[in-house]
């Protein structure tokens, strides 16, 4: 898959396949491609290389958003803004009723449904935008960001919910975010690493985590603070020069991330490397993921 905006390359030779019932947690920087990938992957970007395929309809997609303070019309109550797709969509079925199951599901009150966006918390906008998603049962949801600005407690509340609903009702979520400390509550994910809009690392998130094998992973790894305050001692200088991101318009040759690797070599620098064995490192099998 490649996508570009007006000649510029955002997403390269990305290949990412998610499963019915599946979680995957698309991590990477800002300006790595997350967002556009999720755009794509929900029918509102255009590919200009490769395909995607999908068996879904758009009503089996959905969509949360990053600012649950922008998702939301501040001049509709909440229980307007979760009927309305139905009245269109399910013309036939109690809106009203659905609306208000809905928002017990994802722990609201029934009054909420009286209640304008801004007589709402961030938390609470936040689970109104996920009931919105889910209300007409879509096979997959794109969640961008969704714990952005929320406290920790807010964020592991918001990660159970997520967990609860797709064990109900079977729904897939492509899990888009920077901030990995989240990563290790989503039941059962798959973690995709990207990094100027290539896929660097893929694997099952629990194992990635714990032995990330590309210096990119390790280093977003090393930005969270562990646990362990053993491990917090004994863990080795991070494999990244601080250097800033390329800039995308003019991606560097061979590994893109050679430029701010301390395990470069000339070949990283003249020769892309294959995602043999779910990371694609020319050296993967050199560097001990347990030591970084």
């Amino acid at each position: 898959m490649q996508v570009a905006f007006s000649g510029l390359q955002v997403l390269r030779g990305v290949d990412l396949r998610l499963g019915a019932g599946e979680t995957v947690a698309l991590v990477g920087e800002s300006g790595s491609g997350k967002t556009t990938l999720g755009r794509v992957v929900l029918g509102l970007q255009p590919v200009s290389g490769g395909s995607v395929e999908r068996d879904l309809t758009p009503l089996q997609l959905a969509l949360v958003h990053q600012n649950p303070y922008a998702a939301l019309n501040p001049m509709r109550t909440v229980g307007a803004t979760l009927q309305a797709p139905l009245r269109r969509h399910r013309p036939d079925c109690d809106a009203a009723a659905v609306a208000r199951g809905w928002l017990r599901q994802v722990g609201l009150p029934e009054r909420a449904d009286s209640a304008f966006p801004d007589e709402l918390s961030g938390g609470q906008r936040q689970r109104v935008a996920l009931a919105r998603a889910m209300l007409l049962e879509p096979r997959l949801v794109v969640a961008d960001e969704p714990l952005s600005g929320l406290d920790a407690a807010l964020k592991l509340e918001m990660l159970e919910l997520m967990n609860r609903l797709q064990g109900e009702h079977g729904v897939s979520f492509l899990f888009i975010t920077h901030d990995l400390a989240t990563v290790p509550r989503l039941t059962g994910a798959r973690l995709c690493v990207l990094y100027l809009g290539r896929v660097v690392e893929e694997g099952v998130a629990a194992e990635v985590l714990v032995r990330p094998r590309h210096p990119y992973t390790q280093a977003l790894c090393g930005a969270v603070a562990p646990a362990d305050p053993v491990r917090a001692r004994t863990r080795g200088a991070l494999p990244v020069r601080l250097l800033l991101q390329p800039d995308v318009r003019c991606p560097p040759s061979g590994c893109a991330f050679h430029p701010r690797c301390v395990h470069a070599i000339e070949r990283c620098a003249v020769e892309l490397p294959s995602p043999e064995g779910g990371v694609a490192c020319h050296r993967a099998g050199e560097i001990d993921p347990a030591v970084w």
